[in-house]
């Protein structure tokens, strides 16, 4: 565990450690470091390629606190990263720091096949109150589908006369 009397400096020096314990610890030992977390954006970038996800969860949790513009040209590839809470916590922070730059990556994410991106990506339009990605949450139409019988079933009226109900069957008897 990272102490919180290591100065600064050498607390960045630890983003580097090959543990990504290490790492996990030295972002959350930044982070309560308020009045100086701010000048760690840059040691925190290459952190958002560590091949640890936790780490690169982390990284992006703490750059969307930062708020710091700076972030905006790393986030972008990590908006169609494989793994999906990665890809969504990009989408959530880039959207937050910039609205025009995250519109087409909210937009993709749309249709995203994962849920809990779909749901974050509606969540953000919701909170923009943008119209225009109306068409986009709703389906096409799909195409008629072919009826399953080669002739129109006729309607039970149109059978023929109804069948007698005095021999043995499964009616109540009355």
């Amino acid at each position: 565990m990272i102490q919180p009397s290591i100065p600064f400096p050498t607390l960045l020096t630890h983003l580097a450690d090959p543990d990504p314990l290490v790492r996990l610890q030295t972002i959350k030992a930044i982070m309560s470091q308020r009045s100086q977390r701010a000048g760690a954006v840059p040691a925190l970038l290459p952190l958002l390629s560590d091949p640890d996800r936790q780490v690169c969860h982390a990284t992006l949790v703490a750059l969307g606190k930062l708020a710091d513009p700076r972030a905006i040209p790393a986030l972008l590839p990590l908006t169609c990263h494989a793994h999906s809470q990665i890809r969504r916590r990009a989408i959530i922070v880039l959207a937050d720091l910039d609205r025009v730059q995250a519109t087409p990556h909210v937009y993709a994410a749309l249709s995203d096949p994962v849920a809990s991106i779909l749901q974050a990506a509606i969540y953000i339009v919701q909170q923009w109150h943008d119209t225009q990605a109306v068409p986009l949450l709703i389906p096409p139409p799909s195409p008629p589908r072919a009826s399953r019988w080669p002739h129109p079933v006729p309607h039970r009226a149109c059978a023929g006369p109804p069948r007698s109900r005095t021999g043995p069957g499964p009616w109540p008897r009355g």
